[in-house]
């Protein structure tokens, strides 16, 4: 399966690279692309339901201990967890790879079939980070914490490519979900939620600006586009003390140096 996931995308891409050629029929070949893509996609989001499922069904790393570590499954039960976080990291692959070929054609797709699934998986990942493990003897899942880290980063790509404006009005429910996973321990997810919610930024920063600005522990300025125009040591009174506080200060300060944005 993982095989299968990188062979698409290796195809398409190459396929991409054909259509850009200066003596290929562009018009032409990304009708061929697009179809190629939408006669691919009932197969690959079935995958997709199927596998995120099971990851949704296990919950968070606590509960998968308290209902079935404490159970003491077998190997392969804990294995097929895992092979199931591997497989849907490379769809994630998959997806954000479709959403990178096809100009805006995925939008719709990613609304309907992708976003409400990977909004749950948010939820088990945001309550797996913040929740304390209830025994020594609880082993950490490294798919799990991949897994994390590439639906971070499959959001990061997405919302840069052009499916991005198509995608403004969840930009208000995915920024919020992944505010908590700022301050994670893992620096790694810490830095993916950082570059996922500037993806967000540059399409529409006022949909988190308030959001970001409460968090960084900084007065509301009266006039929020001066404030914009002054220099960002300017704007925050004191440091914020908490790690979520610092990073959202780092936001806040990244909105400020952003150019005057479309209205979608």
């Amino acid at each position: 399966q993982v095989a299968s996931c990188e062979a698409l995308v290796n195809g398409y891409s190459f396929f991409h690279v054909i259509r850009k050629m200066p003596e290929s029929e562009e018009t032409n070949q990304n009708t061929i692309l697009l179809q190629s893509i939408s006669s691919s996609w009932p197969a690959i989001i079935s995958r997709f339901r199927s596998a995120s499922s099971i990851i949704l069904e296990a919950g968070t790393v606590s509960t998968l201990s308290l209902r079935q570590l404490a159970a003491k499954p077998s190997i392969a039960v804990i294995d097929s967890i895992a092979s199931q976080e591997t497989f849907l990291c490379q769809l994630l692959g998959v997806v954000s790879a479709f959403c990178e070929l096809s100009d805006d054609f995925m939008v719709s797709r990613f609304k309907s079939d992708v976003w409400p699934i990977m909004a749950k998986m948010i939820g088990v990942f945001v309550a797996d980070r913040s929740a304390p493990l209830p025994s020594k003897e609880v082993p950490s899942s490294i798919g799990r914490l991949a897994l994390v880290k590439i639906t971070l980063e499959s959001l990061t790509r997405i919302f840069r490519s052009k499916c991005g404006p198509g995608l403004a009005d969840i930009i208000p429910a995915a920024g919020t979900m992944i505010f908590p996973l700022l301050e994670d321990k893992d620096d790694a997810i810490a830095n993916a939620a950082i570059e996922a919610v500037k993806a967000m930024l540059m399409i529409d920063c006022d949909s988190l600006w308030r959001a970001l600005v409460s968090m960084s522990c900084a007065p509301f300025p009266d006039h929020p586009i001066k404030a914009r125009e002054q220099s960002s040591s300017a704007s925050i009174a004191t440091p914020p003390s908490s790690e979520l506080g610092r990073k959202a200060q780092h936001l806040v300060e990244f909105v400020n140096q952003l150019p005057e944005q479309p209205l979608y």
